[in-house]
């Protein structure tokens, strides 16, 4: 039975008449920090708006102003005919964990450096996946059977290449839905994306050498790369992914190309054939290396999937790699690199100097749930909710923006483009919705050198279609078009 909030809890909320803010905003940031210090649990119900109104002494519609942006923030959750709740779904590290703080002139519900970023979820946070839709009941029983009936001996250190039936598996899925050419002795299990990233630059580039890498771009790679001191040569990405005759002419020499060929990102564009191949007879000339990475290759929602470009490759010069992050949750610290044959032994010795090994247990849960045909149930169910998702942000988008703003959506991923118009700073509407309560992306931070229209990336993944609605409802209110 839900829990009707004590008067006690919502005590001492104060709407001053003259304060230069709006009213229903001072309402949210108390109910707010209420929900956050734990004066307001998860699954609380609070009272009808026109009782909370008559109680504060203010308009029904300043409540309902204030539960429409807190529903869009992810705080509270409106259920027809039973009322508005608290949700469920905060991370249990965020609640108790914030001492009340004085009341400020901001829309912000929170600090930018506290608590840490990943802790957040706010519309329209990017890359994040639906946690609420995971089969988390499933995967602890997985994981409880696993532990019984994993040898003891299994428990030392592993093999550094991985849990063998999870390289098997894996080896098995990708050949199959991503036509990828590879044994399990090619895979190499690794602690997510960054890690595979890591150990490339580590393994593969030395001081001063050259990577290609797409403008606009990833830039936790660009910071890897960087990072081994490798020199980096943006190459200025169009519909048709990295402008490869370009990379050729002005920097030939280059040691690995790093790119997202199947989805750029974060334009969401994919790489044509031709120049696929342009960049496969390219590393093969020069004896570079190609670094594929493909992060959300299985949330394609239009179309036959795209076959891998490591498939195209005959000589060897494509490493390929993935993650099941976006996919499970990104707690999940497991992803994959596929490796050319010639390479598997060096990769490996990195990989057991870096850790020694990924996590035994869930490589096994890893296992059975590719093995038993649940991450494909998973997958098939989370593919049709995040295209309505996507769906029901262009809509949103139509209703509530002018022509001058377009929404531009691929044939997949987690995320779409808001192109603003010409003239704007992205960055600084990206800080004004920010300052808002949202969680939103300027498309030049993803810019090395090239320029473009200014945009914001707005995820869709994470959020219902009704946060979706109240949420784009607010930002162009709130932020996009204010009067």
């Amino acid at each position: 039975m839900p829990k009707q909030a004590p008067e006690i809890q919502l005590a001492g909320i104060e709407i001053p008449d003259r304060s230069g803010q709006a009213k229903y905003r001072h309402l949210a940031e108390a109910l707010r920090q209420r929900i956050l210090d734990g004066r307001l649990s998860p699954g609380t119900r609070l009272p009808a708006s026109r009782v909370f109104a008559a109680q504060l002494q203010v308009s029904r519609n300043t409540v309902l102003q204030a539960f429409t942006g807190l529903i869009a923030e992810g705080y509270l959750t409106g259920k027809p005919g039973s009322g508005t709740f608290v949700t469920d779904s905060l991370p249990e590290a965020f609640l108790h964990s914030q001492p009340a703080a004085p009341e400020l002139d901001r829309q912000s519900p929170l600090p930018t450096d506290d608590p840490p970023q990943e802790l957040e979820l706010r519309p329209f946070r990017c890359g994040a996946p639906s946690l609420q839709d995971f089969p988390f009941a499933l995967w602890t029983r997985v994981l409880s059977r696993q532990s019984r009936r994993l040898p003891f001996q299994a428990f030392g250190y592993g093999d550094p290449g991985g849990y063998p039936p999870l390289r098997r598996a894996v080896a098995e899925y990708l050949s199959t839905a991503r036509a990828v050419r590879c044994q399990a002795e090619q895979i190499l299990i690794v602690n997510g994306s960054q890690q595979a990233i890591d150990l490339c630059g580590r393994v593969l580039l030395g001081k001063e050498d050259v990577v290609w890498f797409e403008d606009p771009g990833y830039p936790a790679a660009k910071d890897c790369f960087q990072r081994t001191g490798a020199r980096l040569f943006p190459v200025t990405v169009d519909r048709n992914g990295m402008q490869v005759e370009l990379a050729q002419r002005q920097c030939p020499q280059a040691k690995l190309a790093y790119l997202t060929p199947s989805h750029q990102f974060p334009l969401g564009h994919s790489l044509s054939l031709s120049r696929r191949m342009q960049l496969l007879d390219w590393a093969n000339r020069n004896g570079a290396w190609l670094l594929e990475d493909d992060y959300d290759s299985e949330y394609r929602f239009s179309g036959p999937p795209l076959a891998s470009m490591q498939g195209l490759d005959r000589n060897d010069r494509v490493l390929y790699m993935g993650t099941f992050s976006k996919v499970f949750f990104p707690a999940l610290r497991l992803g994959y690199l596929v490796l050319p044959p010639p390479l598997v032994d060096e990769f490996q010795e990195a990989k057991q100097l870096a850790d020694r090994g990924c996590s035994l247990l869930e490589q096994a849960a890893l296992a059975e749930f590719l093995e038993q045909g649940h991450f494909a149930r998973h997958l098939r169910k989370m593919r049709l909710l995040y295209h309505r998702r996507q769906l029901a942000l262009a809509a949103a988008a139509r209703q509530r923006l002018p022509a001058e703003f377009r929404l531009q959506i691929s044939h997949g991923g987690m995320h779409a483009l808001l192109w603003l118009p010409p003239g704007e700073n992205d960055r600084q509407v990206a800080e004004r919705a920010r300052q808002a309560g949202f969680q939103v992306e300027a498309l030049s931070n993803y810019r090395l050198k090239s320029t473009g229209l200014p945009a914001l990336l707005l995820g869709f993944a994470a959020f219902s279609e009704a946060q979706i609605q109240a949420g784009m409802e607010s930002l162009a209110t709130r932020v996009l078009l204010p009067v």
